[in-house]
């Protein structure tokens, strides 16, 4: 028997403006990330005991679940904890996980509680494998610095209105939010979002009439609509992925679970915002079917995007796999049902002896073992380990 929760909404509509943190400028060398991978780079700096710079910050974006991390003794590790980031040109701080950058000016802005003179380490640390890609550790007497100094004056405000249409309270797993902000056609920021991540495949949709499965899942930054992870007083911005859907053209945003058809917490779209051209244009593009699956924790995930040049469905297996065992995943053999009968699948693999990696493409034809599977895509992969 399903639990059916229900939901107090606080709904109001609010007009603000948009302003942008401005650049990171000043204070103490900390140093540059040590041991890099994924491409990070970039020089730390200390401007107050609240607020951290990184200058020419660069990241490939590619890891499924990686963060600012900090701790307070020792090395990188797990005992770390998310460090709040923005842009120059970001209206506020966020604990997203972090996506591509190339040589972009950085501020850290460190949780209550945490002074810089605390901080022991910073990392670009991935969760989902517990993997650095590049760390400073500090070793600069910081006591000195001023608990905080006003950040740079925000950048004036930009051409473009948002809306606050509400907030949701009380919802069940820990749910709750601040602010519901609507910041244009086709993007909403969530403000102070609350949530203990124990809900099984919830996710942020939008849809017509009530919260069902029949709603359209909502995108992050990084062009996922991943399961919603645990968050605790954190901000995220999402977008409805396709462009010929708008927040005119919907009724709701749902935090739902799939697999017990229930809607933890919704809020409805005003028809006050919903007037031709009051919404700006999307500033972000479109994302076509851009997904990423954590299959396995911190061993297997898998991620999908539509290529619009060629219209093909490109999968990219990501995984921690010992040489003698494999990765694999595919299309189900049915348009209706999971099955492995007939159904298309990648394996991937490191050669025991050569150390090579090779990604082959099979059609499951029947149940025998393994050996009897027929390959039948003659074009055979392989690339050299690294």
């Amino acid at each position: 028997m399903v639990a059916l929760w229900y939901v107090a909404i606080a709904l109001l509509t609010e007009l603000v403006a948009s302003q942008s943190i401005g650049p990171c400028t000043g204070g103490i060398l900390l140093g540059s990330f040590q041991r890099p991978s994924h491409l990070v780079s970039g020089d730390v700096y200390a401007k107050d005991q609240r607020t951290l710079c990184i200058t020419g910050f660069s990241y490939d974006g590619s890891a499924p679940d990686a963060f600012f991390w900090a701790g307070t003794n020792g090395a990188p590790s797990d005992n770390g904890q998310i460090i709040p980031y923005a842009t120059a040109d970001s209206s506020r701080f966020s604990s997203r996980k972090l996506g591509a950058h190339l040589e972009q000016d950085i501020t850290l802005r460190l949780p209550d509680g945490l002074k810089a003179r605390q901080i022991r380490w910073l990392s670009v640390w991935c969760r989902s494998f517990a993997a650095n890609f590049g760390h400073l550790i500090i070793n600069v007497d910081l006591s000195g610095l001023p608990d905080s100094s006003a950040l740079a004056a925000p950048a004036a405000p930009q051409t473009r209105n948002a809306y606050v249409i509400g907030a949701i309270t009380n919802g069940p797993h820990s749910l709750r939010t601040g602010r519901i902000i609507l910041l244009d056609e086709r993007t909403v920021r969530i403000e102070d979002l609350v949530y203990d991540g124990q809900g099984p495949a919830a996710q942020w949709t939008v849809g017509k009439g009530r919260p069902s499965p029949n709603g359209i899942k909502l995108v992050d930054e990084n062009g996922q609509s991943a399961v919603v992870r645990e968050y605790n007083v954190e901000t995220v911005e999402l977008t409805i992925p396709d462009p010929a859907v708008t927040f005119r053209d919907v009724d709701y945003i749902s935090l739902y679970c799939f697999p017990f058809q229930a809607d933890f917490g919704s809020i409805v779209i005003p028809d006050a915002v919903k007037q031709p051209g009051l919404l700006a244009p999307a500033l972000t593009p479109a994302v076509i079917g851009r997904n990423c699956e954590t299959l396995s924790p911190s061993v297997f995930n898998v991620a999908w995007h539509i290529d619009p040049s060629t219209s093909r469905i490109v999968f990219t297996l990501t995984g921690a796999v010992d040489r003698g065992t494999y990765l694999s995943f595919g299309l189900s053999g049915s348009n209706r049902r999971s099955t492995m009968d007939n159904a298309d699948v990648v394996v991937a693999w490191i050669d025991q002896q050569t150390g090579v990696v090779f990604a082959v493409d099979y059609t499951l034809v029947d149940r025998s073992q393994v050996l009897s599977i027929n390959n039948t895509n003659t074009n055979t992969n392989t690339t050299q380990n690294s």
